[in-house]
């Protein structure tokens, strides 16, 4: 059974980094009498509009690009100033929350972003992207005592299952599609339920259990479609897309590895994947978790039969620098201190392929872990 998948490491902040920060637009659903009515679209952002209307959004922006985060933020504060439309503010605020987390501050950042999702004022969109920016704020680190801060007051605090951050994520991803159903969040709700269905002992298509969570996979694969197609043709927005892509393959694959879905299908949607980071332009390497897991499905489905197809996946993990700048670096480096399915299915995988197992023992692993 093809668990490796499962892991909820994020790597979307990076390709937000790279996609200017710009978010959302408001779209056409129908908005409770608190929220603003925006006259903005998907040809008239809130972010366009900002960027030719207001100098001190535009000279944040551009310190943004250039990693002056401190500078950005002080430019984000005097745009604030010079700004009374609330759908500029909200997007001004939500820059401001963004600088900050890159700034270091991640604890701060958490506040501002649960500010945003708390103001009845701003749109809908915008609040599902502040709720959505807290979850990668920890999945981009797994840092604890961010988990400790996002869970410290409510409505969070009810999120909680103790002793399962999974669920309890899940359930803080709900809380965001509670307002507007975005890609992310959407396939991150589809992959925990996949990843549940893998742990039943046994496995019946009919079941009311399979029937069940199948039902909600299935809602949550077409919400996702639906937003990759709002968000498709806006370069602000659409950096998210191959991540959407890559977590709708570990979904697949996850059901494809116990009978729910056709392998075939499955391949398909890490090849798309993997192919999107390209074709949207992200950088090399931010494709990482995509191959590993590819390569990881193609050793469970097919083991050796499969090999060289694994080799040419992972190679680029170990052969090429920019690799070494993500995360997926650190998850090899740090797996071998656990003690569970993630570490055995590296292991696995570097007794099929001598490439990545010299790898690993770059990295800290010794002989005697395969």
């Amino acid at each position: 059974m093809n668990k490796t998948i499962f892991t909820w490491l994020g790597i979307i902040l990076l390709l937000f980094v790279a996609g200017g920060f710009s978010y959302y637009y408001f779209v056409a659903k129908p908005a409770p009498p608190s929220a603003p009515v925006s006259k903005y679209s998907s040809t008239n952002t809130p972010f366009s509009a900002l960027m030719a209307s207001n100098s001190d959004f535009l000279t944040a922006q551009n310190l943004m690009r250039a990693g002056d985060y401190t500078g950005a933020i002080a430019s984000y504060r005097k745009a604030l100033a010079n700004t009374s439309d609330p759908v500029l503010l909200g997007q001004i605020e939500f820059k401001l929350a963004v600088a900050t987390a890159l700034s270091g501050d991640k604890i701060g950042a958490i506040k501002r972003y649960k500010e945003i999702a708390a103001n009845a004022g701003n749109t809908l969109v915008l609040r599902a992207y502040a709720v959505q920016a807290i979850a990668l704020l920890y999945n981009t680190t797994i840092d604890r005592s961010l988990t400790s801060e996002i869970f410290s007051d409510q409505p969070y605090k009810s999120f909680v299952v103790p002793g399962d951050d999974l669920l309890s994520y899940r359930h803080l991803y709900e809380y965001a599609s509670s307002f507007y159903p975005l890609a992310l969040p959407e396939t991150y709700i589809a992959f925990w339920y996949a990843r549940h269905l893998t742990t039943l002992s046994t496995i019946s298509s009919t079941s009311p259990q399979v029937v069940s969570d199948m039902a909600i996979i299935k809602l949550k694969l077409k919400n996702a479609d639906v937003d990759i197609e709002r968000t498709r043709n806006d370069p602000n927005a659409n950096g998210v897309i191959p991540d959407v892509l890559a977590h709708k393959a570990f979904t697949v694959g996850a059901l494809a590895s116990i009978g729910l879905w056709s392998p075939t299908d499955a391949e398909t949607a890490y090849k798309l994947a993997i192919a999107t980071f390209a074709s949207f332009g992200s950088p090399v390497g931010s494709d990482g978790y995509a191959r590993y897991f590819y390569a990881s499905f193609l050793a469970h489905t097919y083991g050796s039969k499969r090999i060289a197809d694994i080799e040419t996946l992972l190679k680029p993990l170990y052969t090429d620098p920019a690799h070494s700048q993500y995360v997926t670096t650190s998850f090899f480096k740090n797996v071998r201190d656990k003690n569970d399915y993630l570490k055995k299915d590296v292991q696995g995988i570097a007794r099929i392929d001598s490439g990545f197992k010299s790898f690993l023992v770059s990295l800290g692993w010794k002989s005697s872990d395969f």
